[in-house]
């Protein structure tokens, strides 16, 4: 299954990016290859060294997350894709949530005297 991002999505969130304005360094990345790559990553859940090589090198596409997550781009792109927001498969899964042991019942919680 392919988590890849449509034409229509892509064009929505393209003016997010900052814009690289050195010419100098390495070849700059395919930034729609590797946006595709931290949403495959995102949403299978599974380790960054992983990640499949198609989307590039997974250190690179960490640098990328980090950078775009330090510069506030995530946000941006949540609020440009969640304006036609498709929530048939969306679900929670309640192995993820975690509770405090203090929160479980567990011996010497609080308890209530009179």
């Amino acid at each position: 299954m392919r988590f890849d991002l449509t034409d229509k999505q892509w064009e929505r969130i393209l003016d997010v990016f900052p814009k690289k304005t050195e010419t100098r360094g390495r070849k700059p990345l395919n930034l729609r290859q590797t946006v595709n790559g931290i949403f495959y990553l995102l949403r299978t859940g599974i380790p960054w060294r992983d990640l499949p090589e198609r989307y590039g090198s997974w250190c690179s596409v960490y640098t990328t997350f980090r950078r775009l997550s330090h510069a506030g781009v995530w946000d941006k792109i949540h609020q440009a894709l969640s304006k036609d927001a498709d929530l048939e498969q969306c679900f929670l899964d309640s192995t993820t949530c975690v509770v405090h042991q203090h929160g479980l019942g567990a011996k010497g919680g609080s308890i209530l005297r009179a």
